[in-house]
C-alpha cells in the first residue's frame, strides 16, 4: 500500500524472511487502532527497486505479526522526500521528478529516506544506473529548518503544515474556522473526530462500523451527519461521516488532528507533494468521470 499517512516501508514477517532480512533491533508501531502498539523489528533490505529506481541498504520496518493492516506491507511517500511526488490516482500512475531548485542551491544526492533511522546517514544512495556518477558526487542536502521556497510553477499548491511525516491539510468544515485534517491515502475514506464534528452537525454511536488501522480496530465509532469538507480549491459534501476520537494521533504528532482526508475521495485526484517545502497540489478533472 502506498500510503501518505504512515513513514518509512514495513512489512509483514513473512516477507522479510523471504527477502533474507534479519533482525537489528526491536521497537515498536503504532496507529490507528485501541490495541496497543505492536511489537516489529529493524532490519536492512540489500536493495529496493521502485520503477526503474533501485536503492541500496535501507533500513525497514518488520511487523512481528502476520500482516500489516491487511496488507503485505506499506510504503510511505514520505521516503521519496527528495523528490516531487505525483500520485495520478485516476491513471494509477506514481512518478517521481526533481523538486525545483533553490536560488543558489547545489546539486544534491537523491536518496530513499527513513527519517527514524538515517538521520545524517550515508546508507541509502540511489543507484538509477542513468544518474549514479551524477548523484555519487552531489551533495547532500544542507541539515537545519529552512524558508519554505515556492517556484513560480508551483504558486497554486496548498500549503499544509509538516508535523514529523504528518502532512496536515487545513481543512474548513461548514462554516467554522478551520481544522487539521491528516491526507491518508491508507485510511478508507474521510474520517472526523467526534469533538470537531460536534461543531457542525450531530453525532450518534454506530457500533455496527469497524474501523482498524495498524493497532486494531478502534473500540468506539460514531456516525456524523452531513458535513462539507472544504481543502485546498477543492470542496466535497459527506453524508454521514464515519467518526472516531484522535486524540491519541494528535498526542503523537503534537497537533490536534480532527479528521482524515482518505482514499475514497483522494482516488480522483491527482496529487502532487514536496516535503521539502509542505506544499500539495490537488488537481481534479470532473470530465473525466462523466460516463
Amino acid at each position: 500500500m502506498l500510503d501518505t499517512g504512515a513513514s518509512g516501508i514495513v512489512v509483514k514477517r513473512a516477507i522479510a524472511e523471504k527477502a533474507g532480512i534479519s533482525k537489528i533491533t526491536a521497537t515498536k508501531i503504532g496507529g490507528v487502532g485501541d490495541k496497543g502498539w505492536k511489537d516489529a523489528y529493524v532490519g536492512i533490505a540489500d536493495s529496493i527497486k521502485v520503477g526503474d529506481l533501485e536503492f541500496v541498504n535501507c533500513p525497514i520496518e518488520v511487523m512481528e505479526g502476520r500482516s500489516v493492516a491487511d496488507e503485505d506491507g506499506l510504503i510511505s511517500v514520505n521516503v521519496f522526500d527528495d523528490f516531487l511526488i505525483d500520485i495520478n490516482f485516476p491513471d494509477e500512475k506514481l512518478k517521481l521528478s526533481e523538486l525545483p531548485k533553490r536560488p543558489g542551491q547545489e546539486e544534491q544526492k537523491l536518496a530513499l529516506k527513513n527519517e527514524e533511522y538515517d538521520e545524517d546517514s550515508d546508507n541509502e544512495e540511489s543507484s538509477h544506473e542513468a544518474n549514479a556518477s551524477s548523484a555519487d558526487s552531489a551533495s547532500h542536502r544542507p541539515s537545519g529548518p529552512q524558508d519554505r521556497y515556492i517556484a513560480p510553477e508551483m504558486q497554486g499548491y496548498t500549503r499544509v503544515f509538516l508535523f514529523g511525516h504528518h502532512l496536515l491539510v487545513s481543512t474548513k468544515i461548514g462554516d467554522i474556522p478551520p481544522k487539521l485534517f491528516l491526507l491518508d491515502t491508507g485510511a478508507l475514506t474521510n474520517f472526523i473526530s467526534p469533538a470537531a464534528a460536534r461543531e457542525v452537525t450531530k453525532v450518534g454511536a454506530e457500533p455496527d462500523i469497524l474501523v482498524r488501522g495498524l493497532n486494531g480496530a478502534v473500540n468506539k465509532v460514531y456516525t456524523a451527519n452531513k458535513a462539507i469538507l472544504q481543502f485546498g480549491h477543492l470542496k466535497q459534501e459527506n453524508q454521514e461521516m464515519v467518526a472516531f476520537d484522535t486524540t491519541k494521533l494528535s498526542d503523537n504528532a503534537g497537533a490536534e488532528i480532527s479528521g482524515f482526508l482518505g482514499f475514497a475521495m483522494l482516488r480522483f485526484l491527482d496529487i502532487k507533494i514536496d516535503y521539502r517545502d509542505a506544499l500539495v497540489d490537488f488537481s481534479y478533472d470532473p470530465k473525466r468521470w462523466h460516463y
